[in-house]
């Protein structure tokens, strides 16, 4: 016979990044013998279905979603739902001044909050940790286009990807 009550219990992050993975866990067991079928709204079960765990691939879509697992055991489904919010990072930034000449101080500010920084300037040279950092372009930089990025990546563990140039004109003869 199967159990009067069981509950199953789902365990695993209830915030999530798009385009990442979770794994859940199913966590009280019967003492019953049981078949486990998993449902998920917002991603693919990319391993373990019908097994006690599973890992889930999240798409691309920033929203509240549903998994829900379904355990039969003796013929009797008992299903439980867990909501996952999956988090999308943003972030962007301004440069101020640009178009520069070589030798001026540039200064780079983030849309984003607090987390973790990693720019690149785009001479080969310059690089940065800093939420909101200034940076002098050698007088020895060549003139032309650079492209900046920067990886941003939240406090939920999402990261957002932002690039945008800076143009850097000739220095001026006689400064060489």
């Amino acid at each position: 016979n199967p159990p009067a009550a069981y509950t199953p219990l789902i365990l695993g992050p209830s915030t999530s990044c798009i385009n990442g993975e979770s794994t859940y866990s199913l966590n009280n067991f019967s003492a019953h013998p049981f078949e486990i079928e998993w449902e998920v709204e917002g991603g693919s079960i990319i391993n373990g279905q019908g097994s006690p765990q599973i890992t889930i691939e999240w798409g691309d879509i920033a929203a509240l979603y549903d998994l829900q697992i379904n355990v039969n055991i003796c013929g009797v489904v008992y299903s439980s739902v867990f909501n996952v919010s999956l988090n999308e990072a943003q972030t962007s930034f301004t440069i101020n001044p640009n178009p520069i000449c070589p030798g001026e101080i540039v200064s780079f500010t983030t849309t984003s909050g607090l987390g973790d920084y990693s720019w690149d300037f785009g001479d080969g040279v310059g690089a940065s940790s800093l939420q909101n950092p200034t940076y002098l372009y050698p007088i020895t930089t060549n003139a032309g286009t650079y492209t900046i990025n920067l990886e941003y990546k939240d406090n939920n563990g999402c990261i957002a990807h932002y690039g945008t140039d800076i143009e850097v004109f000739a220095a001026p003869k006689g400064i060489l």
